[in-house]
């Protein structure tokens, strides 16, 4: 991961996270699998007819693996994205009431690997 991305959660609570999530899907996750998160900055957009939009700043949640199938292929990102400040209240929401909220990074992290699991299972099944 590129050194000037800011991460969203501290590389602890993700390593936390990860442990979390490989043991939840015991077997099924590569050993090859990173997990990283970072922040995407705030960007404006444009859509093909001209019209433009702010894009807030967004918190991004990933795995990347090897290919399953082609070891030269290149990785396999799987991601998710949420707006940062949402994130961040959910997160606070989480600290203050931690036994009945969910974490939302292990929340959205465990979505974001089951999808990138089905991506890998799909490009196996493709492939043979």
């Amino acid at each position: 991961m590129s050194q000037d991305l800011e991460p969203v959660i501290s590389d602890f609570a993700l390593a936390v996270i990860e442990d979390r999530l490989r043991l939840r899907f015991l077997g099924k996750v590569p050993d090859n699998s990173t997990f990283v998160t970072f922040l995407q900055e705030p960007k404006v957009i444009t859509d093909p007819q001209g019209n433009s939009g702010q894009l807030p700043r967004m918190a991004v949640f990933a795995v990347i693996s090897d290919h399953p199938t082609k070891p030269w292929a290149p990785r396999i990102m799987t991601h998710g994205t949420v707006e940062h400040r949402a994130f961040l209240e959910s997160a606070a929401e989480h600290r203050h009431y931690v036994n009945s909220k969910p974490d939302p990074a292990l929340v959205i992290m465990g979505e974001v690997l089951k999808g990138h699991l089905r991506t890998l299972s799909n490009l196996r099944d493709l492939i043979n």
